[in-house]
């Protein structure tokens, strides 16, 4: 998802709890998640992952956010039931695919997560 963000250009950041899961090149768009209100609140794209729906950040993203942004929840963890987030105003979601298992653990154990983004499933 953040490479398709850096390559389409324009002004973004990534609100992460743990930065040492970013790469050096994202860095310089890292806002950390206690200062995550500032930047929220200035974006017309949200594209949240599925994590805060399994650490309960959700809530305080969707209530930061601008009434006109366009707002999608993605990820693994975001593509099975939408309807608790369309009850929430989220209008879109989606699934997307990992690393391949074996690969998937290494990277996890390692912090190194991440998840290729193409476009939203559903």
């Amino acid at each position: 998802m953040i490479s398709n963000a850096a390559s389409a250009g324009g002004t973004w950041w990534v609100i992460e709890k743990n930065p040492k899961t970013l790469l050096p090149e994202e860095m310089p768009h890292y806002v950390p998640a206690d200062r995550s209100p500032e930047v929220i609140g200035q974006a017309d794209i949200l594209v949240i992952t599925g994590v805060t729906l399994i650490n309960h950040t959700l809530e305080g993203i969707l209530s930061a956010a601008r009434p006109d942004a366009d707002i999608a929840v993605m990820g693994p963890t975001a593509g099975g039931l939408p309807d608790p987030l369309f009850k929430r105003g989220v209008p879109g979601g989606g699934g997307c695919g990992s690393d391949p298992p074996g690969q998937a653990a290494g990277n996890s154990l390692s912090g190194r997560f991440r998840i290729p983004f193409s476009g939203p499933v559903c």
